[in-house]
């Protein structure tokens, strides 16, 4: 795997892109291939719920894409199935991501189940920032965190890391 795709569902030059942008930067100087899709230029719609991605009586099919007319299947294919790591940067509102990455996680199920290759992937680092909503500038801190949970440091915005 040579290629990182970057997924930004904040506006457009936001903190959370900035710091996208700074990772992608930093993977093009060692010469990884990156890609970055802000999901805020795209059509995203919400699932409505209604199982025919999942469940088709006709043909018996298990999975199939989604009926609705946007972008969130090829947005899927490129995070989810395409072999390249993924860096998803997203604003939190309200104490949890904003809509977009909701609108599009909720979609992912029937993807998975059409490509179970997908779930043998190692997550190796989580990487996610606090930032000081009074001051949405400057970011207080990053947090680090392995797969097997057996780390959580901090990072300040000094730069030094405590475990």
């Amino acid at each position: 795997m040579k290629k990182i795709i970057g997924l930004s569902t904040g506006r457009k030059n936001g903190n959370s892109e900035c710091l996208l942008k700074a990772a992608a930067m930093g993977a093009a100087e060692i010469g990884v291939e990156t890609e970055i899709i802000r999901a805020m230029d795209l059509r995203v719609l919400p699932c409505k719920g209604c199982f025919a991605c999942a469940i088709d009586s006709e043909s018996n099919m298990v999975a199939k894409n989604c009926v609705l007319d946007d972008d969130v299947d090829w947005i899927l294919e490129k995070t989810m199935v395409e072999d390249a790591a993924l860096i998803v940067a997203t604003p939190c509102y309200h104490l949890r991501a904003n809509a977009y990455l909701m609108a599009i996680a909720e979609r992912s199920n029937h993807v998975s189940l059409m490509h179970p290759e997908i779930h043998g992937r190692k997550n190796v680092l989580k990487f996610y920032n606090k930032v000081d909503s009074f001051h949405p500038d400057k970011v207080s801190r990053f947090r680090l965190l392995s797969k097997a949970g057996d780390k959580d440091s901090t990072v300040g915005s000094s730069g030094s890391v405590a475990s």
